[in-house]
């Protein structure tokens, strides 16, 4: 039975792996469309840094949202209960 954990543990990270592979080069394909200019003053690159972040957090959250909806479920519960109780327990 510990062979079939085993096996299913790594097949369940390669699959994690996969899905975190895809979205970078989603996130790399977006922001090849959108052709952001390339200048060397620093307001620019501030420019094309908040644009870069604002497209990752997207797509992620997109990604877990679709893929990670169990863990994320989980997540938005414990975090609710914690704030309903009002205890922080860590």
């Amino acid at each position: 039975m510990s062979d079939n954990v085993a096996i299913r543990s790594k097949l369940i990270t390669l699959k994690k792996c996969m899905i975190s592979i895809g979205e970078f080069f989603i996130i790399f394909g977006i922001i090849k469309l959108i052709n952001l200019p390339i200048k060397l003053n620093y307001m620019s690159w501030m420019v094309n840094a908040i644009i870069t972040v604002i497209v990752a957090l997207i797509v992620i959250t997109i990604g877990i949202i679709t893929f990670y909806r169990n863990d994320y479920n989980n997540l938005k519960n414990k975090i609710k209960n914690l704030l309903k109780n009002k205890k922080l327990i860590f």
